[in-house]
């Protein structure tokens, strides 16, 4: 027994001093492999270019390594940047370069620019390998464009706002817009441009007004602005328009379309309010005149802290189609709460269709 510990205390410092050289010259190895295929330089600043221009340049990738290296694929990080597809099959030999042709659009860009491209490369026995050149530069704009898109948040039913988009020049001397384009009724669009100062043409201003149409329940509203300019290397650019209708009382759906078969089943209606609310009474209106619907359940869809009791924001009625033969509309008559003393009585209706 007393033999066996010195021969296990030095079991373990071999196994010690083995890991420990294994970590050695795995690090090394792993330092080495990453010079063995390299961008020479890695990076290349074109310096400042104008929009819609195209730069040029040729990347020296450098195998250093004894053993052939074989491109497997090339991927920019940007669409702005295109290599060379040929690029893709080639093999450097051994302690040889090649060139990877890339070409950068500038496009509608402004400002500080970067783009990458990476290359994986494969030696004989498969082992990966990996590089990748930075190309970077300023492009310098035509023109500016202030704020790039509009969000006029949210507005009630039959409310407007209004924001300007303002356009200067930069590159160019004078700006103009030359066309607007707006498909959606919703967005009003005006321009303002000062042709009869000495300054004319320096800057253009749009106007875009956003008209909330009256409706009982939320809707986004989006579309794309086309803005012709006098630029000739901007043409033609989309601004983002984008706007919300929250109306204060909310019916969903409203308009109802009940089944052929009206002997069974039941629908739902949903009321939201923006302060808390009470459903008084639930009617249907047909062409013999109203009645009131007395198998109506009201259920909230959830409590809600903070308010009296009796009282929620948010409702859910279950209408037994049974009780809307021949109806053409659901009448909800209930009370809106502001505070601790007004109360306002209120009512939508819900459009009741058959297939």
């Amino acid at each position: 027994m007393g033999r066996g510990k010195p021969f296990a205390l030095g079991l373990c410092i071999v196994a010690v001093l083995s890991a420990a050289i294994t970590a050695r010259d795995n690090k090394k190895e792993s330092s080495t492999s990453e010079l063995l295929v390299s961008f020479d330089p890695p990076s290349f600043n074109f310096g400042t270019v104008l929009q819609n221009e195209i730069v040029q340049h040729e990347f020296r990738l450098v195998n250093r390594s004894s053993n052939e290296m074989r491109i497997v694929s090339l991927q920019t990080s940007c669409s702005c940047t295109l290599a060379a597809e040929a690029s893709g099959t080639k093999v450097i030999p051994p302690h040889d370069a090649i060139v990877i042709p890339v070409e950068f659009h500038s496009g509608a860009r402004d400002g500080s620019v970067s783009s990458s491209v990476t290359v994986r490369l494969e030696e004989n026995g498969g082992h990966p390998h990996f590089a990748q050149a930075i190309l970077q530069g300023n492009v310098n704009a035509d023109f500016t464009i202030d704020p790039l898109g509009v969000d006029f948040g949210a507005l009630k039913p039959g409310q407007e706002a209004t924001q300007k988009i303002v356009l200067r020049p930069k590159a160019l001397t004078s700006i103009s817009i030359t066309n607007l384009r707006s498909s959606g009724k919703e967005f009003q669009v005006a321009l303002q441009q000062d042709r009869t100062s000495a300054s004319a043409d320096t800057m253009a201003e749009i106007f875009i007004t956003f008209r909330a149409p009256k409706m009982n329940h939320r809707q986004p509203f989006s579309e794309i602005l086309q803005v012709n300019t006098s630029s000739q290397r901007v043409p033609e650019f989309g601004l983002p328009l984008r706007g919300l209708v929250v109306p204060d009382v909310e019916i969903v759906p409203d308009v109802l379309v009940l089944p052929s078969d009206t002997s069974r089943g039941e629908s739902r209606v949903t009321l939201r309010t923006e302060e808390p609310s009470r459903i008084v009474r639930v009617s249907s209106e047909t062409s013999a005149g109203i009645k009131e619907l007395p198998s109506v359940q009201d259920q909230t869809v959830h409590e809600d802290s903070g308010v009296p009791p009796g009282w929620r924001f948010a409702h859910v009625c279950h209408i037994l189609h049974s009780n809307l033969r021949g109806a053409q509309q659901i009448n909800i008559a209930f009370e809106i709460r502001h505070g601790a003393d007004r109360i306002e009585a209120r009512s939508v209706s819900v459009q009741v269709k058959s297939l």
